[in-house]
């Protein structure tokens, strides 16, 4: 079974996180998701995310909105040498940060569920997946 890592941030995180959950289950329906949990005390909050992102095999970040954790996350996983995918609504092309945009060019913006599900399919088929 396969692992994701799902980062988002936290201000939209409800709808934010169903919409990549049904996104990744509808491209790789036997992948398992890791996400962090509720509102955790702030003392643990970096340490479970650390430990879900290395128990994963790829890290899914939505990067619609500007988060300094999600941007730890990112560097945490790229310095692990994890597969990175970052998505982002259609709307938030031209907020994207140029730091990002060097560690994964080829972000995957997306119009609706739908859409996000046809690209993370492309983006995450079987011989591009550890």
């Amino acid at each position: 079974m396969r692992c994701i890592y799902l980062a988002h941030a936290v201000t939209n995180a409800a709808s934010g996180y169903e919409d990549m959950r049904v996104a990744i289950r509808t491209a790789v329906p036997d992948a398992k998701c890791i996400e962090p949990e509720g509102r955790l005390l702030p003392e643990i909050i970096a340490e479970t995310a650390f430990d879900g992102i290395k128990a994963c095999d790829v890290l899914v970040a939505d990067i619609s909105e500007y988060s300094i954790g999600v941007g730890v996350e990112i560097g945490y996983a790229f310095g692990l040498g994890k597969q990175i995918v970052l998505i982002a609504k259609e709307t938030a092309k031209d907020e994207i940060s140029p730091f990002l945009r060097g560690i994964a060019p080829d972000i995957l913006f997306y119009s609706s569920v739908g859409d996000l599900s046809r690209q993370l399919a492309r983006a995450l088929r079987r011989d591009n997946f550890p």
